[in-house]
Parts: C-alpha cells; sequence; structure tokens
C-alpha cells in the first residue's frame, strides 16, 4: 500500500512538471508585448522582446554576416557591436 502512494506521488509529480513545462515553453505569458515587439534601447541599438521560452524567428543577418537569432540576448549584443 505505501509503495502504490509513492508511486502515484510520483506520477503527479511527473504530470504536473509536464504541464508547467508546456505552460511555460508553449505559451507567451506576458500579453503586454508582442514578439518583435521594441521594448528598450542601449545607445540606440533596440532591444526587442523575444516572447515564449525557446521561441525562434530565424535569423538576423546583415550583409551576409550572421549576427544570430532575431530577438536572441546574444543577437542583440552582436547588433550592439556591429
Amino acid at each position: 500500500m505505501k509503495s502504490s502512494r509513492l508511486i502515484a506521488i510520483f506520477i503527479a509529480l511527473v504530470v504536473l512538471s509536464w504541464v508547467i513545462y508546456l505552460t511555460f515553453t508553449k505559451f507567451n505569458l506576458n500579453v503586454k508585448y508582442t514578439r518583435g515587439q521594441k521594448i528598450d534601447s542601449l545607445h540606440g541599438v533596440y532591444v526587442y522582446y523575444n516572447g515564449k521560452t525557446q521561441n525562434v524567428s530565424g535569423r538576423n543577418l546583415v550583409n551576409g554576416y550572421n549576427l544570430g537569432l532575431n530577438y536572441q540576448c546574444v543577437e542583440f549584443v552582436k547588433r550592439y557591436y556591429f
């Protein structure tokens, strides 16, 4: 009886973890901004809202130079120094 209760708790925790993971990775929880919207700037270089976690919107290429994935933090840094 004790082991069946532990198995049920373990399964419930796995399901709960999966639901939390899907919530944060598949849904944009910040409805205030839309993906690609300017939210800030640093010395004239804009910061864009990326959207939900793990969002990828293509590559940012300038004269054939790859600055990175659109709206990602590394792409912002590369744009800033470019």
